[in-house]
């Protein structure tokens, strides 16, 4: 019977006493225990049933009271003569931590339990960083250990720190890393407000350090009272807890760091947040964009930070390896062909249609300094809303003459209407969203008034202005053609030129070209946000601003000529209908 058969009959034969993300963990650490015995300590499990309750197993592996105290159910009468049947049919002599290790994580997946990194995650970490002249190694947010293992495999005489908030999660992994019988110290406890590992007063540094934090957590008490150095570049308390774990990682590191996280904090365009990415710049080495889905209980986009404090040059290198996965939904894990594609190009950096490219700091520092791996790496095929999947001609792409919009218009800024604007009759007419048709035209008559007492002057539209939405999914571009007073609410945005045709924007906006810059100047994880100065940075190619007045002039007038033909067949197609409904109609309703 495999690991993994074990590991699952345990959990089936517990399921009426214990749920299976506690079940599973302590199936994991009762045959960790009974391998330890057996291996280290020459304990011998021959009897049906161990007497005493364990207690003879117990006492012969001495780290084993701690586990147990995050683990009592193991006490409990008929534990473990419910589990042993199961663990006896293991070669406990040749049972090998990282073999278990991978059973837990494969078991823990096939559950849908419990947040664990994935194996091929763990393996191309412990290949990314230099581990061979590392002598001490700490992760901060251990877990059950699996990264931890797979980085004892890779170098077995390095000393192991981890430490984990939850007791139960560091038993296991303190049990993975005995087994494994690498020198360790394994902790229960708050990394970032009660960190461990001291040397005198200061905390002390890792010849390599490696973090896989839980995603989105909100900020209660403020970590800086507990910083220790490694939050003082924080002037003001963070919302997320993101760049705390990040910031933890990289002070903590005398050498190379790896940190695993999501999207949102690599583009959120909060100065406090774009401060600490500007301040880690010079030590980060790559971004590495992964495969959304590899974690079973969440399909967000992860991404692989490494950072280096030895660097010695300016660049940062891009990856994306956002298209090697396979498996389907929540089961999809990184192809082999991903992790020799990144690891090759880590080893010899280069640039790769759609794969990878080195950027320099000012370029990352003119971007707001996101570290968004879709802002710098250009994909030679994009999918396109109106003319399907085209192929850019990357080398021209980029090297083509382009004009900030900027030079050419004045970015318009919405109102930020809130609740407490009332709707009344007389009020001033607010635009909002919704009140842009799908055909990009707007019916002032049906623009709702609120009462608003503020002076909207900076956000009056005129005509001619090119609006368009600042956040949202679906994007709408329209030219605003009346002369009544209305004004942006803060979802919309619009561009007033300045010496070029409306028409233009909007035709330009709507091609290919502007509709791949749009989304390259986008920013925001979940809401896509398009700020005042992405779309003042927004290129256009200079040898178009050229034709703008035919440009515009023919989109302005081959558009009205759509736009009557269009209401014609509505109006047909309405009368169509109506014909229809009448002659479904006998005598059940009449219109009123």
């Amino acid at each position: 019977m495999n690991l993994e058969q074990v590991l699952s009959n345990g959990v089936e034969a517990l399921k009426d006493d214990l749920p299976a993300e506690k079940s599973l963990p302590l199936v994991t650490l009762f045959l960790g225990i009974c391998a330890i015995a057996v291996q280290r300590h020459q304990f011998s499990i021959e009897d049906p049933v161990l007497p005493d309750n364990g207690q003879n197993l117990f006492q012969s592996v001495p780290d084993v009271e701690k586990w147990i105290a995050a683990y009592k159910e193991l006490r409990q009468p008929g534990t473990i003569k419910i589990l042993l049947p199961f663990i006896k049919k293991i070669e406990l002599r040749r049972l090998h931590a990282a073999d278990l290790s991978h059973a837990f994580t494969k078991q823990a997946a096939q559950l849908k339990i419990l947040s664990i990194t994935p194996a091929e995650i763990n393996r191309l970490i412990a290949s990314l960083l230099d581990l061979q002249n590392a002598s001490s190694v700490y992760d901060g947010t251990c877990g059950f250990g699996g990264t931890q293992v797979a980085l004892a495999e890779r170098n077995s005489n390095a000393t192991y720190y981890g430490q984990d908030i939850n007791p139960e999660v560091a038993a296991l992994a303190d049990m993975f890393l005995t087994l494994q019988n690498v020198s360790h110290q394994t902790v229960a406890g708050d990394s970032i407000m009660k960190p461990s590992f001291f040397k005198g007063s200061a905390l002390r540094l890792f010849d390599c350090v490696v973090l896989d934090p839980p995603f989105g957590i909100k900020t209660m008490q403020d970590p800086k009272v507990a910083s220790y150095g490694r939050f003082d570049t924080l002037n003001q308390k963070m919302r997320q807890m993101d760049f705390y774990f990040i910031l933890n990682a990289v002070e903590r590191s005398k050498g190379k760091t790896l940190v695993v996280t999501s999207h949102a904090p690599l583009v959120r365009t909060i100065a406090a947040e774009r401060k600490v990415r500007r301040y880690l710049l010079p030590r980060l080495t790559a971004v590495i964009r992964l495969p959304a889905g590899l974690y079973r209980k969440t399909a967000i986009q992860t991404h692989l930070l490494l950072f280096d404090r030895v660097k010695k040059n300016n660049q940062v290198l891009m990856i994306d390896a956002s298209g090697f996965a396979e498996g389907r939904l929540r089961e999809k894990q990184l192809s082999e062909d991903g992790t020799e594609s990144i690891l090759s190009v880590m080893k010899q950096p280069k640039d790769m249609d759609g794969f990878s490219k080195t950027v320099t700091h000012d370029e990352i520092m003119e971007n707001e300094d996101s570290w968004d791996v879709e802002k710098y790496i250009v994909h030679s095929v994009f999918q396109t809303r109106r003319r399907g999947t085209i192929r850019w001609d990357v080398d021209k792409l980029q090297t083509t003459k382009k004009v900030p919009v900027k030079n050419l218009c004045q970015v318009i800024k919405g109102f930020n209407l809130t609740s407490k604007h009332k709707q009344t009759a007389h009020g001033m007419r607010i635009l909002r969203l919704n009140d842009i048709d799908q055909d990009g035209r707007i019916n002032i008559g049906s623009v709702t008034r609120f009462d608003v007492t503020a002076d909207l002057g900076r956000h009056k539209l005129k005509k001619g202005d090119v609006i368009l939405v600042a956040k949202g999914t679906q994007q709408k571009i329209t030219v605003f053609n009346s002369k009544k007073d209305v004004y942006l609410s803060i979802n919309l945005m619009a561009l007033r030129p300045k010496d070029v045709h409306p028409y233009f924007l909007k035709a330009y906006l709507e091609s290919p070209i502007g509709e791949y810059f749009l989304a390259k100047n986008t920013t925001g994880s979940s809401l896509p946000v398009l700020t005042a100065k992405n779309i003042g940075l927004l290129p256009i190619p200079e040898d178009l601003v050229h034709q703008a007045g035919e440009i515009g002039e023919a989109f302005r007038k081959a558009r009205k000529k759509y736009l009557k033909k269009l209401d014609e067949v509505k109006k047909q197609y309405k009368k169509k209908l109506d014909k229809l409904d009448n002659q479904m109609n006998p005598g059940l309703w009449r219109e009123i």
